[in-house]
């Protein structure tokens, strides 16, 4: 039986993580298993939020308010930026309530429990995957064909991961001690989605303002992937800060989780 304590470095740490790469994919065809496999409506339910989602923004925002996307069709504008705030969003709830959620689990076997917010953020790909096809759908009705700017898009995908992991790891951190930290989450992802052009288009903001959008690392990969999928929006390198920032973060809620990791068994 091997016991986690918080006296290795963080290189061992996470080296001890990919050691559990098996457990790791065994916990994502488990969640995969357990939203599409064992239940009809899991896929139809994931195909028709993003088009009920895009329905609703594309009428109200698009048509009633007559919200600008500079050149771009103003749905596969905005559902770009759907895509992206919703996995990280979703990202922030599920691998923050991840280690409450199993609880069992943490009681009866030693392992490094990163592994279980890591493999709710793959198994979630998987729904972001889904919302990407309708995105393919879109681009072909409106006649969008992408650019060699597409190549970037594993970065921002990347990025979108680690901003939403960064956030959740400190939440299921944190809740052990606090558990109304988890309550905090609904209103923290709608903030996020007012502060990120999600829906409206960043030329919108007054220019004695917009430059604190460079420090929102969500809004930098809201543009990243609207830069590299349609190739008509413009991607400031004034974001990258911010993304260095992001990962500093990153690293440090991996740390602090360490650091508390060992006592989770006895505080569950």
């Amino acid at each position: 039986m091997t016991t986690i304590t918080s006296n290795i470095n963080l290189l061992e740490y996470v080296r001890k993580c990919l050691h559990y790469k098996e457990l790791i994919w065994a916990l994502v065809k488990k969640d995969l298993k357990v939203k599409y496999a064992q239940t009809r409506l899991g896929l139809f339910l994931s195909i028709l939020q993003p088009v009920i989602s895009l329905l609703i923004f594309s009428l109200f925002f698009g048509k009633l308010l007559h919200l600008g996307s500079d050149g771009t069709p103003y749905p596969v504008f905005v559902f770009i930026g759907l895509i992206s705030w919703y996995y990280f969003s979703i990202l922030v709830v599920i691998s923050g309530t991840s280690l409450i959620e199993s609880q069992q689990i943490i009681k009866k076997v030693y392992f490094p429990k990163l592994i279980i917010p890591v493999s709710k953020a793959i198994s979630a790909l998987m729904e972001f995957f889904i919302w990407l096809l309708v995105l393919v759908v879109l681009m072909v009705i409106y006649k969008i064909t992408p650019s060699y700017k597409i190549l970037f898009f594993p970065v921002f995908l990347i990025l979108n991961m680690v901003a939403g992991l960064t956030i959740g790891i400190w939440l299921s951190a944190l809740s052990f001690k606090r558990r109304d930290f988890i309550h905090v989450v609904p209103y923290f992802v709608g903030l996020t989605m007012m502060v990120t052009p999600v829906f409206y288009h960043v030329t919108i903001i007054p220019q004695n303002i917009n430059y604190l959008l460079y420090f929102n690392p969500i809004a930098g990969i809201v543009q990243g992937f609207r830069w590299c999928i349609t190739g008509n929006e413009t991607f400031s390198l004034w974001y990258i800060p911010s993304f260095l920032i992001m990962f500093l973060f990153f690293f440090l809620s991996v740390w602090y989780f360490k650091k508390v990791e060992y006592r989770m068994a006895e505080q569950l």
